[in-house]
């Protein structure tokens, strides 16, 4: 039976968020680096983005029903040019039944017209072959676990922003230069969910919290550097960084985290399409890109 697909609705939130813990729970575990039990503040959070992209990008969100029931789900965004396919899962019993397929199927017809399209894909051989069937490149991406000294660690030039305009508009233009494209309402979510802007007014910022760096750019790859290295050494609160999706082409990122003896392990895959290259220097995020 084909999976009935239509627009998402506030009242999948729930049900959208449960498939989403089942259908990623056994990967997470099987990780050499599983992350701990989800607390309740962080359903909360998942929830809110789960609505906050539901709002900006409603055609976008679509789910995926079997005999009147929530089997699936995917969430897209558009910005400013620039498609990334945030979400996309399966409740495990349907998998493998043409759900997945199909869900993709619409997704990327949200991504017409756009210059640059992304996928921030897991480890699981099904998904990279959909997208690579699909017209996307991969580029395997490392992880990376810093290992601090402990403390807060002074860094001169650098200030944690209150996320005013001013400052929210520093990161669109400093967006839009490296990657093409600002995040305009995302950036504004990240600090209501409690994330840290950090800056540096020469022209970088990065977004911080929960023990993970959601998202860096910067207009100079030493810039970049510099940004990564105080992060990695503890910057603003000497906590262990957790961050993600660093492709081959963001050299500096790795070569800045064995400078700084962090842990890199190989893990999940940007997936391109309609792009000749990653933006240089910059770490995306897995879910707003």
């Amino acid at each position: 039976m084909d999976p009935k697909i239509s627009p998402m609705q506030p009242s999948d939130i729930k049900g959208v968020d449960d498939i989403w813990q089942q259908a990623f729970g056994a990967l997470r575990a099987a990780s050499p680096n599983p992350s701990p039990p989800r607390t309740d503040e962080a359903a909360v959070t998942d929830r809110k983005r789960i609505a906050h992209l539901l709002r900006s990008d409603p055609e976008g969100c679509v789910v995926a029903r079997l005999d009147g029931g929530l089997v699936g789900f995917a969430q897209s965004l558009v910005r400013e040019g620039t498609f990334v396919l945030a979400m996309l899962g399966v409740q495990p019993e349907f998998q493998d039944r043409g759900v997945g397929a199909a869900l993709l199927t619409r997704a990327l017809g949200y991504s017409e017209g756009c210059r640059a399209q992304y996928i921030f894909s897991s480890t699981d051989p099904r998904a990279l072959h959909r997208y690579v069937r699909a017209g996307f490149a991969l580029h395997p991406t490392v992880a990376v676990t810093s290992r601090p000294a402990g403390g807060a660690v002074p860094a001169p030039g650098l200030r944690l922003s209150q996320g005013g305009e001013e400052d929210v508009a520093r990161v669109e233009e400093i967006d839009r230069a490296v990657r093409g494209s600002a995040r305009w309402g995302d950036v504004e979510f990240w600090l209501s969910a409690g994330q840290r802007l950090v800056l540096d007014e020469r022209g970088a910022y990065a977004v911080v919290g929960n023990g993970r760096l959601a998202a860096l750019g910067a207009t100079s790859e030493p810039l970049a550097r510099s940004l990564l290295a105080a992060l990695l050494h503890g910057y603003p609160d000497g906590e262990v960084l957790e961050l993600s999706w660093i492709a081959a082409e963001q050299a500096w990122a790795i070569e800045t985290a064995a400078d700084c003896h962090a842990t890199l392990r190989v893990a999940g895959a940007i997936m391109t399409r309609a792009i000749r290259s990653l933006p240089v220097p910059y770490l995306p995020n897995g879910l707003f890109g």
